[in-house]
Formats: structure tokens, C-alpha cells, sequence
């Protein structure tokens, strides 16, 4: 479970819960889910049990990394075997406006490291590889960084050429970058 809102802000009652994961059935969250965590983050670093040998087996968190790092090291962990679910809520955790995990240039500096990291198992499923390029290519717009954003939302529209919110986010970033350009 998850309260997002504004901790140090002891008059707001203005908290949103939400439950995570959010069940999908294309996306298991228990055994085998290696390509699930391909295609988005499904676990929190402090609803995870994991033995020690199994967690320096793979690395442990990469310290390059600024936000992310759980997803990144479950992504490697589940390439090791089957992932137990406990389907109640375990944790309440709290997200102020200045977080580290909500840092937008953080996030979107991890999610290209992740993407990098896993290139070689997301090409497997096209379908997750073109849209974790969409993703990212949607953060580097947010930050500005047009022609980066652009090489991702080509590289999404080359794996998957039929998938017209594609063609549209390319519209929505040459126009962000035009727009940027003549201010």
C-alpha cells in the first residue's frame, strides 16, 4: 500500500492510498516475473524479503543509480527463479514533494541506465522494449531534452510501426521542440 502526500504537512487529510501492485492479468506478479518487471516496477525495496547469498549474487542495488534501484535489482533477481506474492497490505509509505524517488531527472536518468542494462532480455518482447522507449522519450520531454527524447520515440516507432499513440507522442515531441526552439 502506498499514501502519497506531504508527511511533514501534519494538517493534510488529503492522502491518496493506493495498493500496489496494481493487478494486471497480462502482467503476473508472483512466479516467473522476469518480463513483467520488464515492463514496469512491481515491487518496493520495503515489502522484499530476499536471502543475503541471493542478493550479492546479483550485485546487490547499483550505486549508480539515483532512484530506481529496487526495480533495477528485482529485474536481476527474478532472472534467478520464482518470485513469492503476499497479497495484503504490508507497508504504508509516504512520498513528500521533494523526494528522491519522485525526482524527475533521477528517474529518468535510471530509467535509460535500466533500459541499457536490459536491452539484450527487452529484445525479446518488442512490445515492452518500444514502450519503455515511449516512456522514456516522455521523460526527457518533460526535462527538455527534445532530440534524446526523439532518438527513444523512433526506436519505439521502429519495434513497433503500428501503434499509432507512437506516431502521435512523435507529433507531441516535434512540437515540444519547435515550440521550445522559437521561445
Amino acid at each position: 500500500m502506498l499514501i502519497l502526500g506531504d508527511p511533514s504537512d501534519q494538517t493534510s487529510h488529503n492522502d491518496i492510498v493506493k495498493y500496489w501492485p496494481v493487478k494486471d492479468p497480462r502482467l503476473p506478479i508472483e512466479g516467473d516475473i522476469h518480463k513483467s518487471l520488464l515492463h514496469r516496477s512491481l515491487i518496493s525495496t520495503q515489502t522484499f524479503i530476499v536471502r543475503r547469498d541471493i542478493l550479492k549474487q546479483v550485485g546487490g542495488f547499483d550505486p549508480i543509480l539515483k532512484a530506481l534501484v529496487d526495480w533495477d535489482c528485482f529485474i536481476r533477481i527474478a532472472k534467478l527463479g520464482r518470485i513469492a506474492f503476499v497479497p495484503e497490505p504490508l507497508v504504508i509509505q509516504r512520498f513528500s514533494g521533494n523526494s528522491v524517488t519522485k525526482s524527475k531527472p533521477n528517474r529518468v536518468a535510471a530509467q535509460e541506465i535500466i533500459l541499457q542494462k536490459n536491452l539484450k532480455d527487452l529484445q525479446c518482447y518488442p512490445d515492452i522494449l518500444s514502450e519503455r522507449y515511449v516512456i522514456l522519450a516522455g521523460g526527457l520531454r518533460h526535462l527538455g531534452q527534445y532530440k534524446k527524447g526523439l532518438g527513444y520515440i523512433c526506436q519505439a516507432i521502429s519495434c513497433s510501426p503500428l501503434k499509432i499513440k507512437y506516431w502521435f507522442n512523435l507529433i507531441l515531441m516535434l512540437t515540444a521542440a519547435t515550440f521550445s526552439a522559437r521561445a
